[in-house]
């Protein structure tokens, strides 16, 4: 019977194809998905002065909302004698300890608003790892926290020139059953490619289908857009049209590498930030190459040894977030960098403005037999089969081998181990070009700050 309810929805969504690409997401989204996006449109072209002024209803609201809905905020603001009811400044903030990922992880209980406890189904739950090699868990709304994003990806995309009528090659972490290079997604009228065997083959594979379709749009990692552009160079097997924008995200975007990219793409980079907890994001200037502070998603400050940040200064972006109501996160820390720009510009009158952004995923690379490179974003595992691990960590000495050192936790056990490799495997590619074994270690590696990475690359070039 569940074979049978798969297939007619496979039949139903090849019917309802054409259509949906007629309805404009506008209106076949509903009042959240509206709400998001006439906000994001308002505020685009709204002086900074006046965006301050709403920011602090805004910020009021959610203060409130996590005082009487949330235990831990209610004890955190009698404790540190902090009143939301009387907020009535931006610089008021700064008397709230910051909330760190480990405080999430072991209050989290305490962090989920009286009112989604009893109703669970309402509830997704979200993993995401950071610098300490834990992946933390926290809830989200089931819905409408998809219905936030498509708001702000359709407003974002389409200052570019892309909509939903138009075809677009995705790039990033789709695994594709069988072996395939890509498969196409009608309903979403998108091509996904499989990133994770790059060969040179293949990527003249992929750029033969992409002259072949003529897509205008691009949907990936900075590190196979690299990829990519490094094969044009190298070959001179090159697109044969011109498209018009790649949207890039997830990771760093370093000096130099955007300009080789459009330079061998043909066409212009688009980087924006954003980050699983949707505390804050940040698109790009289309004028520019920095970024600009969208101030629907929530109040975001950039903090440096406990100092707001001045122009051209690197520091800690910390958010508040307005969007998710199961779990709200009062000043955030996101283990995000941002500096903050020191260029004046047209811009600089509207938009709180970021000249580059260094996220928690380091340019970390695994590298198969044959030379192709699994970016860390890549292998990132969003789900819980790190549920009964302490710490995790990629190591890596020759090419096309590496292993993957554990750190149990309590309750692991052999079913955690076939799951660890029931996920992972496939997002390495093939076997012949990538060996791949668990270990069991005391401890993961430490750089000498302290810091962890995921990945200890010691391959001699």
């Amino acid at each position: 019977m569940k074979h049978l309810g798969d297939m007619m929805k496979k039949i139903i969504k090849m019917i309802a194809a054409p259509f949906y690409h007629v309805i404009p997401n506008y209106y076949l989204y509903g009042k959240v998905y509206r709400s998001l996006y006439d906000e994001l449109k308002r505020y685009e072209n709204m002086p900074l002065s006046q965006k301050e002024i709403l920011m602090v209803s805004k910020v009021k609201d959610i203060l409130i909302y996590s005082y009487e809905q949330t235990a831990y905020y209610k004890e955190l603001f009698d404790r540190i004698q902090f009143d939301p009811y009387v907020f009535d400044d931006l610089k008021q903030m700064a008397k709230i300890p910051i909330t760190r990922r480990e405080t999430v992880m072991e209050r989290i209980d305490d962090l989920i608003a009286q009112k989604y406890q009893l109703r669970s189904k309402r509830m997704s739950k979200v993993t995401t790892a950071g610098t300490t090699g834990k992946q933390m868990t926290f809830y989200q709304e089931k819905r409408n926290t998809g219905l936030r994003s498509e708001a702000y990806f359709d407003y974002l995309f389409k200052k570019a020139g892309y909509n939903k009528n138009k075809k677009m090659a995705v790039i990033r972490n789709t695994v594709i059953a069988n072996g395939r290079l890509w498969q196409r997604d009608r309903f979403k009228n998108k091509l996904y490619f499989n990133p994770f065997n790059l060969t040179d083959e293949n990527i003249g594979k992929i750029i033969a289908c992409l002259n072949k379709e003529q897509i205008l749009f691009f949907h990936t990692y900075p590190s196979h857009a690299m990829t990519l552009s490094d094969y044009i160079r190298r070959t001179g097997n090159s697109l044969t049209y011109q498209p018009k924008a790649i949207f890039a995200s997830s990771e760093n975007l370093y000096q130099g590498q955007r300009e080789f990219i459009e330079k061998y793409m043909g066409c212009k980079v688009y980087i924006h930030y954003g980050h699983s907890e949707n505390g804050c994001v940040a698109g790009w200037c289309l004028n520019s190459d920095h970024y600009h502070v969208e101030e629907g998603f929530g109040y975001c400050e950039v903090i440096s040894e406990g100092e707001p940040c001045k122009a051209g200064e690197l520091g800690e972006i910390v958010t508040t977030g307005f969007n998710n109501k199961v779990m709200p996160l009062i000043r955030y820390g996101t283990e995000d960098y941002a500096r903050i720009s020191s260029s004046v510009s047209e811009c600089s009158e509207t938009h709180r403005c970021w000249d580059d952004v260094n996220g928690r995923w380091p340019r970390e690379m695994l590298v198969t037999v044959n030379g192709s490179k699994i970016p860390m974003s890549a292998i990132n595992v969003h789900s819980d089969i790190f549920d009964h691990v302490r710490a995790y960590q990629f190591v890596q000495e020759e090419k096309g081998i590496c292993f993957l050192n554990i750190v149990k936790g309590e309750g692991y056990s052999e079913g955690d181990e076939e799951k660890l490799y029931h996920d992972i495997r496939p997002k390495l590619g093939d076997s012949s070009q990538m060996e791949f074994t668990i270990q069991y270690v005391e401890d993961v590696i430490r750089i000498p700050n302290g810091k962890y990475k995921y990945i200890i690359q010691k391959i001699k070039e």
